[in-house]
């Protein structure tokens, strides 16, 4: 439903479920879970109660919302019994006229009725057990009472203005032939969407169209000389030092063992490819064939992997971004990690340098942040490097970010660093403020666009999301779905590779971690290219307010005009959202687009 709602046109959309088997329209005394508008404390009364919680955090939030539409699928437990069906219609009649007062639902909004049937089930009961399979009814009873609400159902739609339905009596059942089989339900919930939006006017807001033109999978991102049915990693940044690209990998397992420690893995390993042919990767391994380490470990550390004889028992540095001090050296910001058979510790961030041509680097600071704020680099612009730190949120499938920055000049300075308050920049890292979107996000200046781009994806999804920005914190467009990853699971740990853009900026690099299907290959780097639309405004026009783009924005530059996002989502700032309800055996509400906008700071 989501998705076919998204496809033909709907964006800022809330669905609202409220769901329980076996509950019938008709009054019933014999549950305390009935849909009937009339009964105290049961579905119906639940459905507004979850409404108002919803609707109580919108408003506290300062949205404006419709609420556009209520799907209705329900009707199997009232087949079961005479007196339920015959009253049906009324009770259907009394559900639609209620809704549509308790939820102030929009003159445009559609109650859509999906069209039950009970029939499969009937005639494989029938099949297995005779009319005791319909019990304390005959067989053919049932079917009528089916018939009598099928047909109240399409009364209803008939005859009351704003209702439509759509039959399920054509999909596939499963089981014993009463629920829908899963083909089935994604199905309906493609006809439901289309019940509304094809017979409405919605009235929607203009949407801006993507800033996306087209989107690949580039290249497989390996060295094919190394066991290569056999060689996983994952990272995957990457680093221009003169005229070659350092890649930089995160866990790289391998058929072969380390000359020095007898094992089949490294925490980090790199390699190297000219910068005209980027993906060419080499590198040098030791005498059995095995890459070495790339973030080095300290004495201690090297011995205790050695004697560990578990791979979960085991010190680790996985590498973020590196950052350019020069044409020929980077820093490489880490995690530093002790990992055990019960979990894994954070030890803090630290830095490490490599020069052009080297694939071990050499440790600088093992702690410039601690276990409990773990920064890492984001994206450098103008001088100046932005770095990240990241919590999750809804079940930790989303995460919100903290920001700070630094002038690449003094990256090494832990003194130097400042974060963002929320409103300024300030030197306490306790102060900073949490709200800028993450999870497995990339992010990269775009002169192309005269902002900066992220990508992004939820957990265990293999959804790609594209948003755009003024400044590294905030505040970012919607996010606009773009790509979904082929042949994998889901995607992970994404990368920025401005260095590998097009010329004329007009297409993008960027890498993820594909979890593949393949059960041979546990997971395998690709390279993402999109290209952006042609004729885009940048947002930095004089009717948008003007601007300048600079990475640090309206608190440097004076101005304090917020500028529409780039992507093809209206923000709340600009627009409202929509409801829908999705109630009885399913209740669905959409908050449409408002015209009137809603208030939100800048910050």
């Amino acid at each position: 439903l989501a998705r076919k709602l998204y496809e033909l046109g709907r964006r800022r959309v809330i669905i609202l479920k409220v769901t329980a088997g076996g509950t019938p329209l008709a009054q019933d005394p014999n549950t305390t879970a009935d849909w009937n508008v009339h009964s105290t404390n049961e579905m119906y009364k639940r459905l507004k109660d979850r409404y108002k919680t919803l609707t109580d955090f919108l408003d506290n939030q300062g949205t404006k919302y419709n609420v556009d539409g209520f799907y209705w699928v329900q009707g199997e437990s009232d087949v079961n019994k005479e007196d339920f069906a015959a009253a049906y219609e009324t009770n259907l009649r009394d559900l639609v006229s209620t809704a549509r007062t308790d939820f102030s639902m929009s003159d445009t909004a559609k109650f859509v009725i999906g069209k039950i049937s009970t029939a499969t089930s009937i005639g494989v009961h029938h099949s297995l057990q005779g009319d005791a399979g319909c019990a304390p009814y005959t067989c053919a009873q049932l079917l009528t009472f089916n018939d009598e609400v099928r047909a109240a159902q399409q009364a209803v739609a008939d005859s009351v203005p704003g209702t439509t339905i759509v039959d399920t009596a054509p999909l596939a059942r499963t089981g014993l032939g009463l629920h829908l089989s899963n083909v089935s339900q994604l199905e309906l919930g493609k006809e439901l969407a289309e019940s509304t939006e094809l017979t409405t006017d919605k009235k929607l807001p203009v949407q801006k169209e993507s800033i996306v033109s087209g989107i690949e999978e580039w290249n497989r991102i390996y060295n094919p000389n190394i066991q290569p049915e056999a060689f996983h990693r994952d990272g995957g940044s990457s680093v221009r030092l003169g005229n070659s690209i350092l890649w930089m990998f995160g866990d790289t397992f391998y058929s072969v063992v380390n000359a020095d420690n007898g094992k089949h893995a490294r925490s980090s390993t790199a390699a190297t490819a000219p910068i005209n042919d980027p993906f060419n990767l080499s590198e040098p391994v030791d005498a059995n064939g095995a890459p070495y380490q790339f973030l080095p470990l300290n004495d201690e550390e090297r011995q205790y992997n050695a004697d560990s004889t578990n791979a979960a028992d085991r010190y680790i540095k996985w590498p973020g971004n590196a950052v350019n001090t020069s044409p020929t050296e980077a820093y490489v910001y880490y995690q530093h990690i002790k990992s055990s058979p019960s979990g894994a510790t954070n030890l803090g961030v630290g830095i490490a340098r490599v020069s052009e041509g080297q694939t071990v680097a050499t440790d600088v600071n093992e702690s410039l942040f601690p276990p409990d704020q773990l920064y890492l680099p984001a994206v450098t612009h103008n001088g100046t490097l932005y770095l990240r730190y990241c919590q999750g949120v809804h079940l930790n499938f989303d995460q919100i970010c903290a920001t700070a920055k630094v002038p690449v000049d003094q990256l090494t300075d832990r003194s130097k660093y400042l974060f963002w308050d929320g409103d300024s920049w300030n030197p306490n890292i306790d102060s900073a403020d949490f709200e800028a979107p993450g999870r497995g996000f990339a992010m990269m200046w775009s002169d192309y666009l005269g902002k900066y781009v992220m990508l992004s994806t939820r957990a265990f999804s293999g959804s790609v999301t594209m948003r755009t920005a003024d400044r590294p914190q905030g505040p970012w467009s919607d996010a606009e779905h773009i790509y979904n990853t082929l042949g994998s699971k889901y995607s992970a740990i994404f990368y920025a590779h401005p260095e590998l853009n097009s010329s004329d900026g007009n297409i993008l690099a960027f890498s993820f971690v594909k979890e593949e299907t393949d059960q041979n290959m546990a997971s395998s780097i690709y390279g993402l290219r999109i290209t952006l639309a042609d004729g885009i405004d940048n947002g930095l026009n004089a009717d948008n307010g003007g601007g300048t783009g600079v990475d640090d924005g309206p608190e440097d530059t004076g101005d304090t005009t917020p500028r529409p996002p780039l992507t093809g989502l209206i923000g709340r700032a600009v627009v409202g959202v929509s409801m829908m309800f999705a109630a009885g055996a399913f209740l669905a509400s959409a908050v449409y687009g408002n015209r009137e906008g809603s208030k939100k700071s800048e910050k």
